[in-house]
């Protein structure tokens, strides 16, 4: 038994011992094109998000990248949870591939939308102001707390294996010995700790499988909950799904293959295995051409050939500008693949690795083909979108797969890939080690204790009942905490105390300040012309630093007060500095009136919206004025403003 077993242990710890060429020449070159994503990164920040080519279409590579890697991350609830779930035993050298790939692919996606936002530190925003009504907001939730439970769901089963590390890696250097140390948490294989293993994966477990179905039901949501042409669909929550589950099995395979030929462990990882997770690819593929089918079809047989927006969106993936990538997706990345994974001669191991690669490209396409084309269909009286992703976004996008596979590939570096107490331990006799408890000391870390039974058969029905339960009141306890750090949040950026309800509603606009904040943005102001604007009283000013926004309000108790606040605000003034590349826009709506003011501002009047709206541009600067005036007394008060603070 002991010799076959060490020789099994070295085996698995071999990859984290030694290091060749190939590994620090990926390392390098990875890491190089992290470092060039950062630099762009770089360069849209400093000059904002023009140098990208999301103008007439908002979101691009960002936001696609982050549902792509969102979906794949939904592999290791799969692999891991669900079959842990169901008792299958071929799950077990592949879990922790899966769980990896999980950690890896939400860090990375986590960071897209911070690079989307242009302006990263205005997450802080997100919360402070965030509202609970707001798909947004379940999204920062969601994924916060998936993270969070998917790292977890990672630890957790790593430490008998990260204590054998400890044990058995006697050549490595200081700062790793000292992390295996940390990381193993003093684990000596006792009952109590194989118990308290077994309980914390019972949980963890219930909760991924929670998870990896609401997150990116949740996902789907920010776009179904969209009024825009396209998202207008019930099913988007299990095509997402769906199509994230399909992407990760096919990202595991191809780490599969990569593990069995550059690693050596072609015995733990066999042409077994690979032959299942190619069934399962299968049946995930027919699924997502059921639910292609069914999602186009009902639309088309309603709107193509018609006039009607959807009409023209079909049309345009079926046969217009955005055909190439939707049928790319179509053929290449589910009808190929399909016949890849069912012809008896190409089920083998380079069909299936080809099979996964097709499947990936085709479901970033599928993002792809679910976030542009929609956004370029003119919703009001404009042109078509565009959307050419420039250098920028190109190079970040490079850098995100790079950073993606580089976690990869350094976790494989320091922990073993395939689980050593899931494999090797589970094949030996727990009766036996307990006969020669002192003959085979590194086998008690990781051969659980008869009495702990980990893999024992989860009460599926009482498990779930017991972690909904929790789930429930953590979720009232979060909503309830929620609000209350909102409501201190805004009290103390109102720096008065408790928040009243003027700075509840208004806090959305900066903190309170007076008229020092115009010193900061560079004006000079005459105090006495600015307390009252024809018969409205100044009652506030507030002062967003990170906008460079002062806001004003009015109060005026002879006109009709602002339905934006709770509480009368009959005029508000926003002034901000834009810099020297904004200015009024060249083309003009018919509905609004173009004229000069005394000293030179260009003045933009849109009478048609609610509230009425006057815009003043000169130097640099914007000013915005709204209230339920006619337009000579909208005139009037930009006149006054401009001789208060512009120069």
């Amino acid at each position: 038994m002991t010799a076959s077993t060490y020789l099994k242990i070295d085996a698995l710890i071999r990859p984290v011992q030694r290091h060749g060429t190939l590994f620090y020449v990926a390392f390098a070159t990875l890491l190089a094109v992290v470092a060039w994503g950062v630099y762009a990164w770089s360069v849209q920040l400093a000059t904002g998000l023009g140098v990208t080519g999301l103008r007439t279409v908002v979101w691009g590579f960002y936001i696609i990248n982050f549902v792509f890697f969102i979906g794949i991350s939904h592999v290791g609830a799969l692999i891991s949870a669900i079959l842990r779930l169901t008792g299958s035993d071929w799950r077990r050298p592949i879990t922790r591939m899966a769980e990896a790939v999980t950690f890896a692919s939400l860090f990375v996606a986590m960071l897209m939308p911070l690079i989307d936002l242009g302006r990263p530190d205005r997450i802080l925003n997100l919360l402070m102001f965030g509202r609970i009504q707001s798909p947004l907001i379940w999204d920062f939730i969601a994924i916060g707390t998936y993270f969070v439970t998917s790292t977890l769901y990672l630890y957790v089963p790593m430490i008998p294996d990260i204590a054998v590390l400890r044990d058995s890696v006697k050549d490595a250097s200081s700062w790793r010995r000292r992390l295996y140390s940390l990381l193993s948490l003093n684990w000596m294989g006792t009952p109590e700790q194989w118990r308290i293993l077994e309980q914390a994966m019972r949980i963890l477990t219930i909760l991924i499988v929670f998870m990896v179905i609401t997150v990116h039901t949740v996902v789907s949501w920010d776009f179904a909950m969209t009024l825009r042409v396209g998202w207008n669909s019930t099913i988007f929550g299990p095509y997402f799904v769906a199509g994230a589950v399909l992407s990760g099995v096919a990202t595991v395979i191809i780490i599969m293959a990569l593990v069995r030929k550059l690693l050596g462990l072609d015995a733990f990882i066999t042409e077994k295995h690979l032959h299942t997770m190619a069934k399962l690819m299968l049946a995930l593929v027919l699924i997502l051409v059921y639910l292609t089918i069914n999602e186009h079809l009902v639309v088309g047989y309603k709107y193509l050939g018609t006039k009607e927006l959807e009409g023209v969106w079909l049309s345009s993936l079926f046969w217009g500008s955005y055909a190439p990538y939707f049928w790319v997706q179509i053929v290449g990345g589910l009808i190929v693949p399909a016949f890849l994974l069912a012809y008896p001669g190409t089920r083998n191991i380079k069909g299936y690795l080809a099979a996964s690669i097709l499947v990936n490209i085709g479901m970033w396409l599928e993002r792809w083909n679910i976030v542009v084309p929609s956004l370029a269909v003119p919703q009001l009286p404009y042109p078509w979108g565009t959307y050419v992703p420039t250098w920028v976004e190109l190079s970040i996008t490079a850098g995100a797969f790079s950073l993606f596979m580089l976690i990869y590939l350094v976790f494989t570096k320091l922990f073993p890939i395939v689980s050593i107490w899931e494999t090797v331990g589970h094949e030996q006799a727990p009766a036996a080690l307990a006969a020669e408890p002192s003959a085979y000391p590194v086998l008690k870390l990781i051969v659980p204790h008869p009495e702990a039974q980990v893999e024992r058969p989860i009460e599926v029905r009482r498990s779930a009942m017991k972690t909904v339960a929790v789930a429930a009141v953590g979720l009232v306890a979060g909503l309830v905490g929620g609000a209350q750090l909102k409501s201190l949040i805004k009290a103390l950026s109102s720096g008065r105390g408790a928040a009243t309800p003027l700075r509840r509603s208004l806090g959305v606009l900066g903190i309170a300040s007076d008229m020092s904040a115009f010193n900061d943005l560079g004006l000079r102001v005459r105090r006495e012309a600015l307390q009252k604007l024809g018969s409205a009283r100044l009652t506030s000013i507030r002062y967003n630093r990170q906008a460079a926004l002062i806001s004003l309000a009015f109060h005026d108790p002879s006109t009709r007060s602002l339905t934006l606040y709770d509480e009368p605000v009959s005029v508000l003034v926003l002034i901000q500095r834009i810099g020297d590349k904004l200015g009024p826009p060249e083309t003009i709506l018919p509905n609004v009136t173009k004229f000069e003011l005394p000293r030179g501002s260009v003045a933009l009047l849109n009478e048609k919206t609610s509230p009425p709206k006057l815009e003043v541009w000169q130097n640099h600067y914007k000013v915005s004025i709204l209230g339920y005036y006619g337009a000579e007394a909208l005139k009037r008060f930009a006149m006054q403003i401009e001789e208060a603070i512009l120069k």
